[in-house]
């Protein structure tokens, strides 16, 4: 593991992020907000000068390997939270853990927050929906779009697989183009169904993100509008569908997008969810609600408390499920468990024609042993921290389904929340798994591993 390396790469990609914090500026400027444009400035000079430093004093020309990649992806989405926590301590008048709380579920595009967004400056709700419109292609992606050198390691490290182009550069700059004529298409689109310009600003961000911060404390229930909810709705899904998928689309290759097996799933998976929801909630709320958790992004019509019985548990099928792989959305994804639901298939058919050779396909992608092996591998990894999150917050007071529910949203990067105020062990807790969870665990456990081994030899050595 080479450090120089991992810390030259951090610093760069510390160092290029630092853009985010200057579009709440200008937005600070626009609305007359001067007062909150100190503590963006600083968070902005933070991430640049302590990136730039950092490249600098480890600076190589040594190539990034898988390894090193994700140990550096993991230390990003640290760091640049913690800076992002500054406009939060300084404007909303918050404890530090609070902060990181609130830049973590910002960035990572997972949607929690314990502040009410009526009380905050404009500037500052235009900050969260950039952190999550951002957060949804991810930090490193900033960062290969505006230095060429970067190592492919770094993207493949950040849970992107995907390539449109025949190189990494060309297929960033073609997601950013996807990513940004969405955006624009649903900032008109909310606009028209009677939006103001800010707010269809955000919800566009935030939901083509698969974010789900609002500007309003009831969320999209504020506007009372079946037109902004589909219109929400659609982006969402959207959202949850891969870029790869959609440069398909928007090419003309209308069907190799409608024979995609992963997309057709994810849309039985919301026709399945709606049905199994419907008898509780009615289909408006209930089409809604399952979009919104089968898509990682956190809206909501109604409090998710009121929920009870087999569609409650339903939510937290969908969450954990997520979207298609190589989107914004988080979750397990719909990919893996497809793949995972077929192996099984194989097993039995293997089982009974012992001797007749089967083709390991979904649609245009083969799997061998090994590549389904390592799904079930996180797969596990994935049940065991839900469980794990769900045990945490047991111990900490809150009920077994309340527990279930904030583990799997909070792994998921979903957002959907049955509490309201954290202690601080369950706070700290929402954190890891938004942590973990937006870098689909490898990274993170990449880290870890490297800490625990580390500080046991130290131990020894001592």
């Amino acid at each position: 593991m080479n450090l120089k390396v991992i810390l030259r790469d951090t610093g760069v990609v510390v160092k290029y992020s630092s853009i985010s914090f200057l579009f709440p500026i200008f937005a600070a400027i626009y609305y007359g907000e001067y007062f909150t444009i100190k503590y963006f400035f600083i968070a902005f000079l933070a991430a640049l000068v302590l990136g730039d430093a950092i490249e600098k004093v480890f600076r190589t020309d040594e190539k990034t390997l898988l390894k090193e990649g994700l140990m550096c992806v993991s230390l990003i989405w640290l760091i640049i939270p913690l800076v992002s926590a500054i406009p939060y301590i300084g404007l909303a008048n918050i404890s530090l853990l609070e902060s990181l709380f609130e830049t973590m579920s910002a960035w990572t595009t997972t949607g929690f927050s314990i502040l009410v967004p009526e009380t905050l400056p404009k500037a500052m709700l235009f900050f969260r929906s950039v952190q999550q419109w951002f957060g949804g292609v991810g930090i490193v992606v900033i960062a290969i779009a505006g230095v060429f050198n970067t190592s492919a390691s770094l993207y493949y490290a950040e849970a992107r697989n995907e390539k449109i182009k025949p190189n990494i550069l060309g297929t960033i700059k073609m997601i950013w183009w996807i990513y940004a004529a969405y955006t624009v298409l649903g900032i008109l689109l909310l606009f028209l169904a009677g939006m103001t310009p800010f707010d269809a600003i955000n919800h566009s961000m935030t939901a083509i993100a698969t974010g789900g911060l609002s500007t309003h404390s009831e969320s999209i229930a504020y506007y009372n509008s079946p037109t902004v909810e589909f219109i929400i709705m659609l982006i969402m899904v959207i959202g949850s569908i891969s870029f790869l998928s959609h440069y398909d689309l928007l090419t003309g290759n209308l069907r190799k997008f409608f024979s995609d097996v992963f997309v057709r799933s994810f849309i039985i998976l919301i026709i399945i969810g709606t049905a199994f929801v419907y008898s509780d909630r009615g289909l408006r709320t209930g089409i809604f609600t399952v979009v919104s958790a089968a898509s990682s992004t956190g809206f909501n019509l109604d409090s998710i408390s009121a929920w009870h019985g087999f569609s409650y548990f339903a939510l937290i099928i969908l969450m954990i499920v997520g979207g298609n792989a190589g989107a914004t959305a988080s979750g397990i994804k719909i990919n893996r468990v497809l793949v995972a639901l077929k192996s099984l298939l194989w097993s039995m058919n293997r089982i009974r024609n012992p001797r007749q050779i089967f083709s390991k396909r979904i649609g245009d992608v083969s799997y061998t042993n090994d590549s389904l092996l390592s799904i079930y591998k996180f797969m596990m990894l994935y049940l065991l921290l839900f469980m794990l999150g769900t045990f945490v917050f047991l111990y900490d007071g809150y009920g077994l389904n309340l527990s279930m529910f904030q583990s799997a949203s909070a792994l998921g990067n979903s957002g959907l929340s049955v509490i309201s105020t954290y202690g601080t062990f369950s706070m700290s807790t929402a954190i890891f798994l938004m942590w973990a969870g937006r870098l689909e665990i490898w990274a993170a456990l990449t880290l870890l591993i490297y800490i625990a081994v580390k500080s046991m030899r130290i131990r020894l050595l001592g």
